[in-house]
C-alpha cells in the first residue's frame, strides 16, 4: 500500500513528505482493524503510528502552523482509537505496551517543537511514568504491563535528573550539583521502597544510580584494577539481592495461591 502512495506521489509530482505517506497508510489500514479485528493488523498499525509520530520531529512544521496541528491532532486521535480498541476488543499485552508509549512520543514531539526546557520535559516524563504506575490507563488487566513501563519511564527520568548539567539548563540554577545529589538520594530511597513492595524493576535503576556516582567519584582516584574489581563486586551484590527479592516475591505469591 505504501508503495502505491509513493508511486502516485512521483507520478503526479505531488511533493508529499514522509508524514503524509505514513498518515495515508495508517488511515487506509483503519477499516481493516475495525472490520477484521485481527491483532496482527492492529499491532502493525500501531507500529506505523509510532513511526508516524517520530517523523513529526522532522520537517518544517511548527506549533501554531495549521498543517502541523492537524497532523499532531491525528496522532492524538489514533492514540485514543488504539487504546479504546485494545480495551474493548483485543485486551492484548503487546498492544498495551505500544499504546502506553504513544502518549509519551506525543509529549516528546510537543515539547521538542515548543522548545521547552529539558528540566520541565523530564519532569513531565517523570509524572507520566508515575501515572502509568499508579493509575493504569486501561484498567485492572493492564496493571502489570503499565506498572513495569511506569517504573522504567520514572527510572529513566530520575536518572536524567541525577546529572547536574541538566539542572543547569534551567536559567534559575547556576550550580546543579547540590540539587542533583539531593534528588538522587530521595529518588533512590523511593526506589528502595518500591523494591520492598516487590517491584523488582526498580532495583535495576538503584544499581544504575550507584554505579553512576561510583564512576563519577572514584574513576580518577582509584587504580583502574581496583576500580573495576570493586565495580564488579557491586554488580555481584546487586545480582544476589535481586535473586533474593525475586525468590521472596515468588514465595509470597505461592503462599497466596495456596490460601486461595
Amino acid at each position: 500500500m505504501e508503495a502505491v502512495f509513493f508511486l502516485i506521489d512521483q507520478t503526479y509530482n505531488l511533493n508529499l513528505n514522509v508524514h503524509d505517506h505514513f498518515a495515508m497508510w495508517i488511515i487506509g489500514l483503519i477499516p481493516l482493524v475495525l472490520i477484521h479485528k485481527d491483532l496482527l493488523v492492529l499491532l502493525f498499525t500501531q507500529i506505523l503510528t509510532f513511526i508516524y509520530m517520530l517523523t513529526l520531529l522532522e520537517g518544517g512544521y511548527w506549533i501554531g502552523d495549521l498543517r502541523y496541528m492537524i497532523m499532531f491532532g491525528l496522532g492524538i486521535l489514533l492514540t485514543g482509537t488504539w487504546m479504546y480498541l485494545n480495551h474493548k476488543v483485543y485486551k492484548s499485552a503487546i498492544s498495551l505496551f505500544i499504546n502506553n508509549l504513544l502518549p509519551l512520543i506525543l509529549l516528546i514531539v510537543l515539547f521538542t517543537r515548543m522548545e521547552w526546557n529539558i528540566v520541565a520535559y523530564t519532569g513531565i516524563m517523570l509524572m507520566y511514568g508515575a501515572y502509568l504506575f499508579y493509575r493504569p490507563l486501561l484498567g485492572q488487566f493492564a496493571k502489570y504491563i503499565s506498572g513495569v513501563q511506569g517504573v522504567i519511564i520514572m527510572g529513566i527520568a530520575g536518572f536524567m535528573y541525577s546529572f547536574e548539567d541538566l539542572w543547569e539548563e534551567w536559567s534559575l540554577i547556576s550550580d546543579g550539583t547540590t540539587i542533583a545529589v539531593v534528588f538522587s538520594i530521595a529518588f533512590i530511597v523511593y526506589l528502595f521502597w518500591l523494591t520492598r513492595q516487590g517491584i523488582v524493576t526498580s532495583l535495576i535503576f538503584i544499581c544504575l544510580f550507584i554505579l553512576r556516582f561510583y564512576f563519577d567519584t572514584f574513576y580518577d582516584f582509584l587504580p583502574k584494577s581496583v576500580f573495576f574489581i570493586i565495580g564488579g563486586g557491586i554488580l555481584i551484590a546487586f545480582g544476589y539481592y535481586l535473586e533474593r527479592v525475586k525468590r521472596k516475591k515468588g514465595e509470597i505469591e505461592h503462599a497466596k495461591n495456596l490460601e486461595s
